[in-house]
């Protein structure tokens, strides 16, 4: 018998479930601080994600107000273990992940003082919701009066400029949120038509909308009036990152994102400059696409020998970079060496296949999701697992 209960206390110490009962949130976060092990498998079911908000709802009070505890680091233990389970659910689950990341950023607010491991768990949330590419709920504001449900959370960004004495993450976040609301670029958007034909027709629309009058206007005219806004909203934006070059920690994602943008404006030799600055400085992922990128510009320039040196350039940042190595293997096509060609995509699609960073690109600082959270687990001197 004495065997059978010691066993029995052992699962729920483990965070096991015994008799298809879960164990509870506190026995779950006494492991995690133990051992890094959430309870659940690497990626969460509906089922779990369920499981685990019972238990953070029923029992979160409790966890932070254990006696003889102190409130931040338990709340900071939870955090982390929130995050860790969502950065496996930016694809899947993410309404449900979202609500208990905002129910611990709530949390935090209710609190004076701002501890080191507050700004690390901010820091590697952001990093997950740009994952999740949840513009809504980074920046969105509510309409005036708007009866807002109880499970709707907005301008999750504000929250955390209320929290951390350097924003420069946070505008970063800001600008990269308005950025994907740029897109998408429509592949038969006119760019040869003068962009004073544009911004007529956009004013016409504007005009016609702001006195509610029936506007009489071509299909073709709506699309330049269409593209002319969005254009306007790609400058905003490129300028938002501008201003952000001058700040240290983001300044070489606020190049990069500055010189895509200048790319999209055809804005040739601007992009150029701006791109070339970038894959000069930052991490590989900065360089690999501002390489990528200015490429792209260079080939469209028909300047097919300076725009093969850029995507070399990217592939000796990331040597598995597939979409270089296939507009460099059809570069290289194009210009009769057909045999080296075949063989940049036989060695371009050799397994294991990284994820592409040009295609990570629209994820924001989602590459940095898991170096943060391994930073705040060293913190709370949680294991890795």
């Amino acid at each position: 018998m004495k065997l059978i209960l010691s066993g029995i206390a052992l699962a729920v110490v483990l965070g096991v479930r015994v008799d298809g009962q879960a164990p509870g949130l506190i026995p779950r976060l006494q492991t995690y601080q133990a051992s890094g092990v959430t309870g659940f498998g690497p990626e969460l079911s509906p089922a779990d994600w369920t499981t685990l908000t019972r238990e953070v709802m029923a029992d979160g009070p409790r966890w932070l107000a254990l006696d003889g505890r102190d409130r931040a680091r338990q709340l900071s233990l939870l955090g982390s273990l929130v995050l860790d389970a969502a950065a496996a659910s930016v694809d899947h689950n993410w309404d449900r992940a979202k609500r208990l990341i905002e129910w611990v950023c709530t949390q935090y607010r209710r609190d004076a003082h701002v501890t080191d491991a507050e700004k690390l768990w901010h820091l590697a949330a952001l990093s997950v919701i740009e994952g999740a590419g949840d513009v809504e709920f980074l920046s969105a504001a509510p309409s005036a009066n708007a009866y807002l449900r109880r499970d709707f959370f907005f301008d999750h960004l504000t929250h955390v400029d209320g929290r951390l004495d350097d924003t420069a993450w946070t505008k970063l976040s800001r600008a990269m949120a308005h950025e994907r609301t740029s897109y998408p670029d429509r592949g038969d958007d006119d760019h040869t038509v003068a962009e004073s034909e544009m911004r007529k027709a956009f004013n016409e629309v504007e005009f016609a909308k702001t006195y509610r009058l029936q506007l009489v206007m071509s299909d073709e005219r709506r699309k330049w009036a269409s593209l002319y806004r969005r254009q306007l909203k790609i400058r905003a934006t490129a300028k938002e990152f501008a201003d952000l070059r001058r700040l240290p920690d983001v300044s070489a994602d606020a190049t990069l994102r500055e010189g895509v943008l200048l790319f999209r404006l055809r804005a040739i030799p601007q992009a150029l400059d701006v791109l070339a600055q970038a894959a000069s400085e930052g991490d590989s992922f900065v360089r690999y696409v501002a390489n990528y990128f200015a490429a792209l510009v260079l080939e469209g320039q028909d300047d097919l020998t300076a725009a093969e040196a850029r995507y070399r350039a990217a592939l000796r940042t990331e040597p598995h970079g597939q979409a270089a190595a296939m507009r460099l293997a059809a570069l290289l096509a194009r210009t009769g060496r057909v045999t080296a060609a075949r063989a940049m995509i036989d060695a371009a699609l050799e397994e294991p296949l990284p994820p592409d960073p040009v295609k990570t690109y629209g994820s924001g600082t989602f590459r940095m999701a898991g170096e943060r959270i391994a930073a705040l687990k060293r913190a709370l001197g949680v294991p890795e697992r």
